[in-house]
């Protein structure tokens, strides 16, 4: 018995070396079976083994992966539709030393697609690909009534691994395995770890992972990922000190290499499935002993005979399995055979398929060769025809240089009205400059004079008036440099604008007749927004007074200052309004450097509107940018705690935009009724008269109120519920 425990041991351990070294003695991308998976399978556009200069101008930037040798780069979140449905886009990869791709992930969340098209869709795959996939289903009640309900599909050399107790527990507290990415049902690894749902380890060769999960009845996330698992092996260890040793090198000859050949990575793959036959025997026979073990204890007193027969059944399951691995081996012999025959019968297809292209190749060329002769005869017989046509052409230019010479006056004369106009809207701005400095001086004396008064009873909330007038006094400045920026950035666009005028009377015939095709279309769209927007103003209407004057104390109590920009391109027919505040980090989290910028910008272009709303999280002192905190590599979500209105506090997520200090803050009140709807974006946000936030940043916590009916925020966001 110890015999055969020692033979396989040795087995195991020398299958586990060649599947280690394989990956450093050939190029990976020459093995059939990741060239199939390469050719076959593509996440985003994105192939095993592609290089990362091929989608580097569409990535953000490229930083080291907690995987040793590895660097990661992630995309931006990218919203997409499927016909009226829209839907939320990230891709990511990491890369090798020398810069090609072994792992890509690209996730759609709230894709359109029903549980019942599940099924239809990894059969779908399967056809294509030629085989079947690997399928992992997990369905379980979770809380608050919500099911998860998921499908993973594997195709390839992939195999999906259970975590072992100990790896749970290092995935439950927010660590690495530093052995590969792994995958679970949830697209959330701390919360499955926590439920001990199953958490899968990716070991073997290459293949392509397909993970859906349902969101909603209509609605699901679908994650696809492209692997090369053993890029993620750690390095081979160095040998011991102990190598040289006489014992060792008079005892022990080492081995010759096998020679390669052509099936040289499939003879590795066929030993590879041997050592992991004899992992299995060697974690069977240990338990076997437990066993054993155990029962002797328990059985002290049993009689000889009893001992013997429980010998017996036990030698007899050991030859079961001995038999069972033979088989196995004689399989995998077979399916090196069967690799070989396809290889020689590819390479005779390819062998045709290359005599048939040189015949194609020699027939095109005498047939170009005729197509030249008789080119040169037609233009003999065309050179009059040329000559009266550049005539024609020459006067019809004489004529529409004469009439881009009208139209530049024109323009010209336009500029300006313009400039007159600038120099208006700069007077009024002065004033209203004026008009805010004096409001702000005398609200800064009422203050003082209130801090005074409660100066002995009252010290905690002087402090915090004062620290509103810091607040206050770094926003008017941040506001005049912006007015500052805007005004060169009008004295540019002015002489940006005389150009375009010019562009747009050439363009004008061509979008005319482009407008026309369009025009039911614009007009049905623009009727369904209509009617939405109306909804919603008499839903507004129709509130109590006691909700206006709770919304106005929740503006008063956030104590937040929203400054107002306005600018407007009359020859593009575009106006935006944007209104901005900062909130501050609490005392206690590095000495309050911490802040938070929230932008809304509302863009009207041709009467269709678009509303954009952000949070950037930034250092107060030096003015650097402070990253979201997100769950790792691989998630692009931003969690959040969000509180709306008077209702109990729930989670939440944020998108991260291209850059890390940077989450858009758009669907914060939005339901998942209004996923498929026209709703304006600002009629949703004016459905509440606060929301309660946690910015959660690498560095620490911002909470921050946003009151929608606050003066300034207020005229931004109905101006895009119109």
């Amino acid at each position: 018995m110890s015999g055969r425990f020692f033979a396989a041991l040795v087995f195991g351990i020398a299958s586990f070396g060649i599947v280690a070294g394989a990956y450093a003695e050939a190029d990976p991308a020459e093995d059939p079976g990741v060239a199939r998976i390469r050719d076959s399978f593509k996440v985003d556009g994105i192939a095993l083994f592609d290089s990362h200069t091929m989608h580097a101008a569409r990535m953000g930037v490229c930083a080291p992966s907690i995987f040793a040798g590895l660097k990661w780069c992630v995309s931006g979140t990218a919203e997409e539709t499927k016909g009226d449905a829209a839907y939320v886009k990230t891709t990511g990869y990491n890369i090798e030393s020398d810069g090609r791709i072994v792992y890509a992930i690209s996730s759609r969340r709230s894709y359109p697609l029903k549980r019942d098209e599940f099924d239809g869709v990894i059969q779908a795959i399967g056809e294509r690909y030629g085989a079947g996939a690997a399928i992992y289903a997990f369905k379980k009640p979770g809380e608050a009534g919500v099911e998860v309900n998921s499908l993973i599909a594997v195709w390839g050399g992939l195999r999906l691994v259970h975590l072992t107790e100990a790896e749970y527990a290092v995935v439950e507290g927010g660590g690495s395995l530093k052995r590969g990415h792994l995958v679970d049902h949830r697209f959330n690894l701390v919360a499955s770890a926590k439920q001990r749902d199953p958490v899968y380890k990716i070991e073997g060769g290459a293949g392509f992972i397909l993970h859906l999960m349902v969101t909603s009845p209509d609605r699901a996330d679908v994650i696809t990922r492209a692997v090369y698992a053993p890029a993620f092996l750690p390095p081979a260890a160095k040998p011991s000190a102990e190598s040289s040793n006489p014992l060792v090198t008079d005892m022990v000859r080492r081995a010759n290499p096998a020679p390669r050949d052509r099936t040289a990575s499939d003879a590795r793959r066929i030993e590879a499935e041997r050592g992991f036959a004899a992992e299995r025997l060697l974690r069977e026979e240990a338990e076997r002993k437990v066993a054993e073990e155990r029962a002797a204890r328990a059985e002290e007193k049993s009689a000889r005979e009893e001992a013997e027969r429980k010998a017996e059944a036990q030698r007899k399951a050991f030859e079961e399995e001995k038999k069972r691995l033979e088989s196995e081996k004689k399989a995998a012999e077979e399916r090196a055979k069967r690799v070989e025959e396809e290889f020689k019968v590819n390479e005779d297809r390819r062998r045709k398929e290359e005599s048939e292209r040189a015949a194609r190749a020699e027939a095109e060329r005498k047939a170009a060769e005729e197509r030249v002769k008789r080119a040169e005869r037609e233009r003999m017989s065309s050179e009059q025809r040329r000559r009266a046509e550049e005539a024609d052409r020459a006067a019809r230019a004489e004529a529409e240089r004469k009439a881009a010479e009208e139209k530049a006056t024109r323009a010209e004369v336009e500029r300006k009205a313009l400039e007159e106009r600038r120099r208006k809207e700069e007077a009024e701005r002065k004033a209203a400059e004026e008009a805010a400095r004096r409001a702000d001086a005398q609200r800064a004396e009422a203050e003082r004079k209130a801090a005074e008064e409660r100066r002995g009873k009252e010290k905690a909330e002087r402090k915090a008036a004062e620290e509103r007038a810091k607040r206050a006094e770094g926003e008017r400045k941040v506001a005049e440099d912006r007015r500052k920026a805007q005004d060169a950035e009008r004295a540019a666009r002015a002489e940006a604008e005389r150009k375009a005028a010019e562009e747009k009377a050439r363009r004008s015939d061509a979008e005319r007749a482009a407008q026309e095709g369009r025009k039911d279309t614009d007009e049905r769209a623009s009727a369904e927004r209509k009617a939405e927007a109306e909804r919603l103003a008499r839903e507004r209407k129709a509130r109590p007074e006691s909700w206006y004057l709770l919304a106005a104390d929740a503006a008063k109590a956030a104590g937040a200052i929203w400054s107002l920009s306005e600018t407007q391109d009359r020859v593009a027919e575009e106006r935006t309004l944007r209104t901005q505040t900062i909130f501050g980090g609490a005392e206690h989290d590095a000495a309050g450097r911490l802040a938070v910028e929230v932008t809304f910008e509302c863009t009207i272009i041709a009467g269709e509107r678009r509303l954009r709303a952000v949070a950037r999280g930034f250092d107060r002192k030096s003015g650097t940018g402070v990253a979201f905190k997100t769950e790792g590599e691989g998630t692009f979500g931003v969690r959040t705690r969000v509180r709306l209105d008077d209702r109990p506090p729930q989670d939440g997520f944020l998108f991260r935009e291209r850059q890390d200090d940077t989450a858009s803050i758009l669907e914060i009140p939005m339901t998942s009724a209004d996923l498929g709807t026209k709703t304006p974006r600002g009629g949703i946000w004016l459905r509440h008269y606060a929301a309660a936030v946690e910015f959660n940043l690498v560095s620490g916590t911002v909470a921050a109120t946003i009151a929608p009916y606050a003066d300034n925020l207020r005229r931004v966001l109905e101006a895009c519920a119109e």
